[in-house]
């Protein structure tokens, strides 16, 4: 599991540490085969395995092996004969296709009984000396003589009645034959065999002619004979991957002719007439739902097309009959299983048909589990089904809130042989959902892969930069990966799973990884930690001296270390008291794993766990110890056990886990959620499974809560997302945000997990009047008397810092800054220019705002009529900024509501008369209702707030305040300056000070204060 691994290490360093011995007295314990309170079996995976063997096929009959009955004869008309009920398929019973000649050799009497299975009659012939039998072809016993490697060769006894026979030596068999095949009766008949054999090296296919009693080369070969397939007309065998190869028996020395059959697994079963006779594997037959094999029998043409299904489900091979039939065991479901005949349909052009001649037998047998790992209540298996021989990788869910009930099977793909050096792979859990498989090797299969919680085989390499050899450890988001020995060390890299990079690497040899501890072998007798976030070591910790560490594994706080050569002892060391305690002082330590305060150990046949939180560990019986393969889920104090019957024992341990805590974190403190990926995406690594949680998001200025995420079941992480949209679907403002995670324990055992922070959130929605940070202050612009346009960025604390300048523009222009026009998240400008002309420049966030920057024009003449423009924000409802006018002439209000094509809509006339106003001042939202509002200054220096209504009008107005202002030439409503989320003032005076008002979230401002100087150079404050 991810948390132990083996292996010796090369130097020593020392911690001092109290040693305690001694163990509680043992409760009795439960007879084999017993259950324990509160466990439950996971009961195996079975498939019903057709036993329907075929074996030979003569004239009048068939041969074949049945389950429970033995060898039987099965005539065409339907009638058995049993020629052995003791027998088993791979003994006795041989047989020569296309003959009614059934063959019993006894290896121990040296003889071979020939036994026409028509006729009755019998022969016995006894085997020359020196020859070994090889298989039977009609009244024709093939033996092989001689010494492989030398002077081996095939011979052939015609046998007479009497049991005599004659011996001819098969001519054209080459020297030094060092290995042969082809025993099987379905590559044979009475004209002859196909055989493969070794010679000098290399594979060799040929045809044992018994008319010439020669051996014919054949200009095909296979290093095993099982895939070929012989008819009474033809040859065929796979020449590729998706091609068959047909050669015609008429001159099996020819070139054969090809059949494109693609498709994936397909089996080559015969040929029945023109066609081509296949069974192709076919998952959705629901062969795991109904445990019978999953082979749908096919005819295709010689053009390639298939024709028709003949059967929906097979097992095993077909086997020709002399008049070009095929017999296939199948059916379509249990009830009907038996052996069908593939016949011709008298030359009808709607080719091959099939009927049912005979019974079958179907037995009940599990699927075998070869390694097992249970995280988080996540059980994976890996098991071999025995209707296909492959192995594949299975997950369960057990539930973690009370009873142990299991869930679904899910099947996660076949697991590859090759892939892994004919070795099982390794299956290291991760804690989090994931599982990293391994192999023993360095071919690209055999690469570590990781598998996300529902990804199937292989998963995902995990690092193609590098060639390792095998997993060390892995936990959490980590991984420790070793490469392949280079002189005396190798060197470990432990991979971030999440990012792919490598966060530390070293050649001493890797212990366990236990969140963002890593735990590194430090000499023969010691370890010690390095916190993966940091890549600080710690203190060493020593088990003794004579201690030659065997095994190792950390859960949480605890060590469980096991020791040989001079130290003889198994124990568990405290990282939290740093003391040691030792269970078993003695060689007669046996399998022990960790869990999270308790080893579980096998004694005597018996599961033992012992609770190791005490001063003094105390143990109890947890049961019947019945199989080798099993594992302590760190996380739930459940222990899994393979059973002799397939099944698997889940048993509490009886020893509740520690409080839900939290193993690991990455959590940015800053988040883009621009674009169609963007997003907050923090993770939580937690020690047990959280029944629920709940991430709820705040505006930190305002308190106000703007989304709150939450989800059931987490199994070892929490992993949410925000786009920074509230729960309506809008963007919300850029800015900084609080955040706080609440966790409850899914066993009920401890309080709530609680974590909280802060979060800086940019590329959702603008702020008002925010360019330059995307930060959710607001920016002042400026225009100096070179043509400098600057953003003085906001500082949050109610003054500015820096600037960002674009050069080259008119003194004479009038800025407009204003709301996201676009839709990029970015707020724009309006220009006006001498001319009259009005463009929406749109710089994009944080960019300056330039003359080559892009615009879009909103008219080429006519604005300079206007004297006050300038925007307070959203004025209609629909989330876009809008401009308001000031025509100098008549002093007239107009309205231009902002569009979704990023242009302005046709004027609408708010006010007939402001000409009264000697300031009007785009304020933003100044009473906290979400509605732009507008500050109009008279003639005798009083203020006025005119709130917007949200229909592109405004109340009645309303004196902020009197006698205000008057030595102001320049008013801007900045928005919020000062982190508060409120929308302020600032102003500049005949003398060039500049003063802040700060806006109090209820339409007015507090005294104010004087924020820069020297500003009267600036052409325009904007």
């Amino acid at each position: 599991m991810a948390r132990r691994a083996l292996g010796r290490a090369a130097t020593a360093a020392a911690v001092s540490f109290t040693l305690a011995v001694g163990l509680a007295p043992l409760t009795a314990g439960i007879a084999h085969g017993e259950t324990v309170a509160g466990e439950v079996l996971v009961p195996a995976t079975t498939a019903r395995l057709p036993e329907t063997r075929l074996l030979g096929a003569g004239p009048s009959g068939f041969l074949r092996y049945e389950y429970g009955r033995g060898h039987v004869w099965t005539t065409y008309a339907g009638a058995d004969t049993v020629v052995d009920a003791a027998g088993t398929p791979y003994d006795l019973t041989a047989h020569g296709v296309g003959s009614d000649v059934v063959a019993r050799h006894d290896a121990s009497a040296g003889t071979v009984t020939l036994r026409d299975m028509a006729t009755g009659t019998s022969r016995t012939v006894v085997l020359p000396a020196g020859h070994r039998y090889f298989t039977s072809l009609g009244w024709t016993v093939v033996t092989l003589a001689g010494t492989l490697g030398t002077d081996a060769r095939w011979h052939l006894l015609d046998t007479r009645e009497d049991g005599s026979f004659e011996d001819r030596p098969v001519e054209g068999v080459p020297d030094g034959i060092t290995w042969t095949a082809g025993a099987s009766g379905a590559l044979g008949d009475p004209k002859g065999q196909v055989v493969t054999y070794r010679a000098g090296g290399k594979a060799y296919t040929s045809w044992l002619d018994v008319a010439q009693g020669r051996l014919l080369p054949l200009p095909y070969t296979a290093e095993y004979p099982s895939g070929f397939v012989l008819t009474p007309t033809h040859l065929l065998w796979w020449e590729d991957h998706g091609e068959a190869a047909i050669a015609s028996r008429a001159d099996l020395t020819a070139a054969p002719r090809t059949l494109s059959i693609p498709g994936g697994d397909v089996q080559l079963l015969g040929t029945v007439g023109d066609f081509v006779v296949v069974s192709r594997y076919d998952e959705t037959l629901g062969g795991y739902d109904v445990g019978l094999p999953l082979w749908r029998v096919e005819a295709i043409a010689a053009d390639g097309s298939t024709t028709r299904t003949l059967l929906d489900r097979s097992f095993g091979r077909g086997l020709p009959t002399p008049d070009g039939g095929l017999l296939v065991p199948g059916g379509t479901d249990a009830e009907d299983w038996g052996v069908w005949l593939v016949e011709t349909a008298g030359g009808a052009a709607g080719g091959p048909t099939v009927r049912r001649i005979a019974d079958g037998t179907l037995r009940e047998q599990h699927h075998t589990v070869s390694q097992l790992t249970l995280s988080q209540g996540r059980l994976n298996t890996l098991e071999k089904d025995p209707g296909r021989g492959w192995t594949y990788l299975h997950t369960r869910e057990i539930d973690v809130t009370g009873s142990l009930t299991p869930g679904e099977r899910t099947t996660r793909g076949r697991v590859i042989p090759e892939n892994y050096a004919n070795e099982r792979p390794r299956l290291h859990e991760t804690g989090d959902g994931r599982t990293v498989v391994s192999g023993h090797g360095t071919t690209t299969a055999q690469q570590p892969h990781v598998l996300g919680p529902a990804q199937p085989m292989p998963g995902t390499r995990i690092d193609a930069s590098r060639v390792y050899e095998s997993v060390s450890a892995a936990g959490g988001r980590f991984a420790a990966l070793r490469a392949p020995y280079s002189g005396d060390s190798a060197q470990t890299s432990v991979v971030d799973l999440d990012t792919g990079r490598t966060v530390y690497t070293t050649t001493e040899g890797v212990a366990a990884i236990w969140g963002t501890t890593l735990w590194l072998h430090d000499g023969n007798d010691s370890v010690v930690p390095v916190d993966l976030t940091t890549g600080q070591r710690g203190d060493a910790v020593w088990f003794g001296k004579g201690c030659l560490l065997n095994d190792f594994q950390a859960v949480g706080r605890w060590l469980l270390w096991t020791c040989v050569g001079g130290l003889e002892a198994q124990g568990v060391y405290d990282t939290a008291t740093r003391t040691s305690r030792t269970l078993v002082a003695d060689s007669g330590w046996e399998q022990a794993q960790l869990g999270d305060g308790f080893v579980a150990t096998v004694r005597d046949g018996q599961l033992q766990v012992t609770d190791v939180r005490g001063q003094t560990p105390v143990s109890h019986t947890a049961g019947p110890f019945e199989w080798d393969t099993w594992d302590v889920d760190p996380y739930t104090g459940v222990i899994a056990q393979h059973r002799g019957d397939g099944s698997v024992r889940l048993t509490p341990s009886g020893v509740p886990v520690s409080a839900l805590a939290q193993l690991d974190a990455t959590v940015a403190a800053s988040a883009d959620v621009k674009g169609g990926t963007g997003q907050w995406a923090p993770k939580w690594w937690l020690n047990k499974p959280a029944a629920s949680w709940q991430l709820t998001i705040r505006h930190k200025a305002t308190g106000t809560a703007v989304r709150t995420l939450g989800g059931g079941q987490a199994r070892g992480v929490v992993a949410p997302a925000w786009n920074g949209k509230d729960g309506s679907g809008r963007l919300v403002p850029n800015g900084t945000y609080t955040w706080t995670l609440t966790a409850a324990p899914a066993d009920a055992h401890g309080p709530a997990l609680t974590r909280s922070g802060t979060l800086k959130l940019s590329g959702a929605a603008a702020v008002a009047r925010d360019f330059a940070g995307s930060d959710g202050i607001g920016d002042l612009l400026t225009l100096n008397g070179s043509g400098g346009l600057t953003y003085q960025r906001g500082d949050g604390a109610g003054k500015f810092s820096a600037k960002t300048t674009g050069t080259g523009w008119p003194t004479t222009l009038k800025a407009v800054p204003y709301g996201d026009l676009n839709g990029d998240r970015c707020n724009d400008v309006l220009i006006r220019l001498s001319s009259g002309a009005l463009r929406a420049y749109k710089p994009g966030c944080g960019k300056a705002l330039t003359t080559s920057t892009p615009y879009t024009s909103l008219g080429t003449s006519g604005w300079t009529q206007y004297d006050v423009l300038t925007s307070p924000g959203d004025l209609t409802g629909d989330g876009r900024a809008d401009l308001i006018a000031r025509q100098a002439s008549t002093g007239a209000v107009y309205l231009f509501k902002a569009t979704s094509s990023g242009t302005l809509s046709a004027r609408t006339k708010l006010y007939a008369d402001w000409s009264g106003y000697k300031k009007i001042i785009g304020a933003g939202d100044l009473n906290g209702d979400g509605r732009g509002d507008l500050l109009a200054q008279d003639k005798s220096n009083e203020l006025w707030r005119y709130d917007g209504t949200g229909t592109g009008t405004f109340k009645t107005r309303v004196k902020v305040f009197s006698d205000w202002g008057a030595s102001y030439n320049a008013v801007v409503g900045v928005g919020d300056i000062t982190g508060d989320a409120k929308a302020d003032l600032v102003s500049r005076d005949t003398s060039g000070d500049v003063w802040r008002s700060t806006g109090n979230g209820k339409g007015s401002f507090a005294a104010r204060v004087r924020i820069a100087s020297g500003w009267q150079g600036y052409k325009g404050l904007f």
